[in-house]
């Protein structure tokens, strides 16, 4: 060999034109990322999660597994955190590092529901909805004089669960709830209801009854 390929070795000698001597080597660590999905829904009372996850940055012959741990079910977003990093019988650990740097954190996210009405026409009735909600409690009523909202008997369910009012919606009336006519009761969603939905009731007409004085 090139007796100068020997500069820079350090602790290496020169020996009729060979090189003979010892060097320290190190292999440091590889660093890895780790990827998780991203998912979204409308809220609909039950957890949004997604396992799909992938260590990523390692060489060809190594193997490790890794889950998306990330949960949520009201309304909002929460990142899809990673669980811990499971390696594959044959792949040392130790040849790599964690870099979050290289990490690609996927994010959970709930909208809120939606609960307009959807429109459903038929030539019977072309003014036809679906609604989202259910309105229970409301009837119709006799005229007397008074306001007659009905509050305390209106129960707003989503399916099988019943809503809180003040946390999952607010009641809206119509201006008149006191004179023969048509009320309109709305319910305005919030927090993990978007939107409004209604329902309707009658203020009736109170019947007299004439009776004649006697002759």
């Amino acid at each position: 060999r090139d007796p100068e390929m020997s500069r820079g070795l350090g602790d290496v000698y020169k020996r009729q034109g060979y090189v003979t001597g010892t060097q320290k080597l190190t292999i440091t660590a590889k660093a890895y990322g780790i990827n998780t999905a991203s998912d979204s829904k409308e809220y609909d009372g039950t957890p949004l999660t997604n396992k799909n996850a992938e260590v990523a940055g390692l060489v060809a012959k190594d193997t490790a597994y890794v889950e998306g741990t990330g949960e949520i079910t009201d309304k909002g977003e929460v990142p899809n955190s990673a669980g811990d990093v499971n390696w594959a019988s044959g792949t040392d650990e130790r040849n790599y590092i964690h870099d979050t740097s290289l990490d690609g954190i996927g994010v959970l996210t709930v909208t809120a529901k939606k609960i307009d009405p959807t429109p459903t026409p038929t030539p019977e009735d072309p003014d036809a909805v679906e609604h989202k909600l259910t309105l229970q409690g409301l009837e119709n009523v006799t005229y007397n004089g008074s306001s007659q909202p009905q509050h305390e008997k209106i129960v707003v369910k989503d399916g099988d669960k019943k809503l809180v009012e003040g946390k999952d919606y607010e009641l809206r009336w119509s201006s008149d709830t006191t004179n023969v006519g048509t009320v309109r009761v709305t319910v305005v969603g919030k927090g993990n209801y978007d939107g409004e939905d209604w329902a309707e009731y009658q203020i009736m007409h109170l019947s007299l009854i004439h009776i004649s004085e006697p002759t």
